[in-house]
């Protein structure tokens, strides 16, 4: 069937007729996005220092080294780090706590509604939660951010004092 004549599809049945109707969709997307993003940035600066750390004593060519490291997992990757003496204890915690976020946040669709439980809606519990309380874009923005930001910085800048100088080009 065609669209109405003036193609206004906010008028056809399939999609709501108020404006903000998906708000609350977007706003658990925005939020997915940006735990998936801060995940993944800190995961690839925290596999870089631990396959610096492997191949300073190992006995394999460094693409052996790579490709282990690679592979895996975010949690694995986080959990030998803190073996290797590559992140202490704290910072360890904290990307624990991360994983469990994103796999939370990876893997439920619905954010904002109470998680089941065989006996119905578990009180309280929301996929997106964090530090025991939901995730809410104030949380994000006051806690979150700053907090993984700081990680996120500071794995950055040491990664940059890994770098050979470049001279600077006068031009």
């Amino acid at each position: 069937m065609p669209p109405a004549k003036d193609a206004n599809f906010s008028t056809l049945s399939i999609f709501p007729t108020d404006e903000y109707g998906r708000a609350e969709e977007f706003r658990e997307n925005a939020i997915r996005l940006i735990v998936f993003d801060m995940h993944l940035a800190i995961e690839d600066l925290l596999k870089f220092f631990l396959h610096a750390r492997i191949a300073e004593n190992s006995v394999l060519d460094d693409d052996a080294d790579i490709n282990y490291v690679k592979q895996l997992n975010s949690r694995q990757a986080v959990d030998l780090a803190a073996r290797l003496g590559v992140i202490d204890s704290e910072l360890h915690a904290a990307l624990v706590e991360l994983n469990a976020v994103r796999n939370r946040a990876g893997h439920t669709w619905a954010l904002d509604e109470p998680e089941m439980a065989p006996g119905g809606a578990k009180q309280g519990q929301f996929p997106l939660r964090w530090k025991r309380k939901r995730l809410t874009p104030t949380v994000v923005k006051d806690e979150f951010i700053p907090q993984y930001g700081r990680i996120y910085e500071g794995l950055f800048s040491a990664y940059l004092e890994t770098l050979p100088d470049v001279p600077e080009n006068d031009g």
